[in-house]
């Protein structure tokens, strides 16, 4: 089975108008280029709190719905699957959802993810924004989709943390994560300080997932600087398979093709420790069980 994934990136503003034509711009050149899904940003729809917009008070509901229907319409029009990152609104006691929207190729909203791992900055980096936790409610589920055959699932950002998430969807039978990211809007005196940490971090993090679990991985970014790294996407071997250019924006085309041939590690099923710890060749070796001696 083969799909094509457009794997895409745009610097996000906040204006809920801007970010909306720079998707469509992104959508008519996966179209174009042949692609079957299109894959954006976290928050890639009206901004992040906190970075992009100061926070979700004065936040235009009204137009967000109606770029998401203007979404949906491009997707139809186009046959284009569209997976966007964007804020779901809840109710006037709760924060939003930081989600991302499945739209299927008839154009209609088939599953949305909501993040669940919010970020909590370090003490130590003396950031002065707020955590996550004072714009947005966590997610309780995963989503599962298929296009073509192949089977998706969805993660936003700081849910890399967790290695469990992507245990859980290997056992739903994931085959290509859809990993939407958003880190931009970086003062460069500060990256430079943290040597950039997450830049090392999240491409290494990926193959590694990718690596461990037999996984395609498309994990966009916002390429608005400063952007700690681009948008790429790696395949089951850990391989990084493409990049785009740093702080431009772009659609990384990649074909999935379930029949290649990778150089991959036996997926193994979650196993107790006590089980691994359970060697009955050496059970009751006395120079197993001595560790004091050489």
């Amino acid at each position: 089975m083969k799909v094509r994934i457009a794997t895409c990136q745009h610097p996000v503003s906040g204006n809920l108008e801007k970010d909306c034509d720079a998707i469509l711009r992104l959508m008519e050149r996966a179209s174009n280029e042949g692609a079957h899904l299109a894959h954006f940003c976290e928050c890639g729809l009206g901004g992040y709190a906190g970075v992009d917009i100061p926070n979700l008070d004065a936040y235009n509901w009204d137009k967000d719905l109606r770029c998401k229907q203007v979404l949906c319409e491009k997707a139809r029009s186009l046959r284009l699957w569209l997976a966007f990152g964007g804020n779901h609104y809840l109710n006037d006691k709760l924060p939003p959802h930081n989600s991302v929207f499945i739209v299927n190729s008839q154009g209609k909203l088939i599953d949305r993810y909501d993040k669940i791992l919010r970020v909590v900055r370090p003490v130590q980096a003396k950031r002065l924004k707020e955590n996550d936790e004072a714009y947005y409610s966590s997610g309780t589920r995963m989503v599962v989709f298929q296009v073509k055959g192949i089977r998706f699932g969805v993660l936003i950002c700081s849910d890399f943390r967790k290695p469990q998430l992507y245990h859980h969807y290997k056992s739903l039978g994931v085959q290509v994560m859809l990993h939407s990211y958003h880190n931009g809007g970086q003062d460069a005196a500060f990256l430079t300080r943290w040597k950039n940490v997450l830049g090392h971090i999240v491409p290494a993090t990926m193959q590694s997932y990718a690596s461990n679990n037999d996984m395609w991985i498309s994990a966009t970014n916002t390429c608005r600087r400063q952007s700690s790294w681009p948008a790429f996407f790696v395949t089951p071997d850990g391989i990084v398979d493409g990049k785009l250019p740093l702080h431009r924006p772009g659609a990384l085309i990649t074909e999935v093709d379930t029949s290649q041939w990778f150089y991959r590690s036996p997926h193994h099923d979650y196993t107790p420790i006590k089980v691994l710890y359970s060697n009955p060749h050496v059970k009751g070796a006395k120079r197993s069980t001595c560790r004091t001696k050489f």
